[in-house]
């Protein structure tokens, strides 16, 4: 999977995603004003200039308006950048306060958008694909940690009912190979799930809870569908 992380001061709230999308495989671009990051061995960071003279927090609608516009078309031009070098990604992240995704829908009208609060840290991020979910998931997880999900939570689209009705695959089986209808999962503390849930639906997604995280038992595995 194609990640673009967009954060003035990158890393930001994305200081523990970053990495474990890298380490789980994924191609991950960063955008951010910050020049003393150390590199992070598979991320590609595009710097844009600073808002130097404190523009985005200065008080007046008119000037911060002006100011957030200044700070979208900075991004933008990396956004162009990346475009014209053939580069697209699957999900974009970013807060959506300071102007930086502004101009997004100018150079990547089709890609879904997980506008993250500025108060909100997203703990993992999981594109599930080949391997569905109980072998995507742990791509995110600590040792030492299961995810727990519940397979009542959402409804199986019915192209799977069907594949699953006729070619009589068990429930474990499909859950190993496909995505089952959910094509992304977000991590996030139990205690923002609610707020979570709420801006991705103001947003468009659609969106089950669709599990827990908790201490993992023993050797067991480290997703399961109950």
């Amino acid at each position: 999977m194609r990640v673009l992380l967009v954060h003035q001061n990158f890393p930001g709230q994305f200081r523990h995603l970053a990495g474990a999308l890298v380490e789980a495989g994924h191609e991950v671009v960063a955008i951010g004003c910050r020049d003393d990051q150390p590199p992070l061995a598979g991320l590609r960071y595009c710097r844009i200039a600073a808002d130097a003279d404190g523009e985005l927090r200065r008080p007046g609608i008119e000037a911060r308006c002006l100011a957030q516009l200044g700070q979208g078309r900075r991004v933008a031009e990396q956004l162009h950048g990346l475009a014209a070098g053939g580069w697209r990604p699957d999900v974009v992240a970013g807060p959506p306060f300071w102007g930086d995704l502004l101009f997004l829908d100018d150079v990547y009208a089709e890609v879904p958008l997980l506008a993250l609060m500025e108060k909100m840290e997203v703990r993992g991020m999981v594109h599930i694909t080949g391997g569905g979910l109980v072998e995507n998931i742990p791509r995110v997880l600590q040792p030492n940690l299961t995810a727990v999900l519940h397979k009542d939570a959402w409804t199986m689209p019915p192209l799977f009912q069907w594949l699953q009705q006729h070619g009589g695959v068990a429930d474990a089986e499909m859950h190993r190979v496909f995505n089952c209808g959910i094509g992304m999962t977000v991590i996030v503390s139990a205690d923002q799930a609610d707020a979570a849930q709420a801006e991705l639906k103001r947003l468009g997604e659609t969106v089950y809870r669709i599990g827990t995280i908790r201490e993992r038992r023993g050797d067991e595995a480290q997703t399961i569908v109950e």
